[in-house]
C-alpha cells in the first residue's frame, strides 16, 4: 500500500505539513480577494475547500485518489 493509499484509508485529513493550521496561517497572511473562484489540486478530505465555500468562494477540488473524493463529498454533505 502507497502512502496516498494508506491516507485515504485512514481518511487522513491535514496530512501536510504543518496540518491545517499551517492553511489557516497561510491564508490569514496572504487573503484571497472575496470574488475569487479557487481550484484545489489534491484536495485530499476536502477540509480545505470545505472551509473556503464556507468563507463564500467557488471552489473547485480534484483529486486523483477516488477514496479521498469520497470523503471529500461526504464532509461536504456534513459542512452545508
Amino acid at each position: 500500500m502507497n502512502y496516498i493509499n494508506m491516507l485515504s484509508k485512514l481518511g487522513m485529513g491535514s496530512a501536510h505539513p504543518g496540518g491545517f493550521e499551517a492553511t489557516l496561517r497561510m491564508l490569514k497572511n496572504y487573503p484571497i480577494q472575496s470574488n475569487s473562484r479557487i481550484l484545489e489540486v489534491g484536495c485530499g478530505t476536502g477540509r480545505t475547500s470545505c472551509h473556503l465555500a464556507g468563507l463564500g468562494y467557488e471552489v473547485t477540488a480534484v483529486d486523483l485518489n477516488e477514496n479521498m473524493i469520497k470523503k471529500a463529498r461526504k464532509r461536504l454533505k456534513l459542512w452545508g
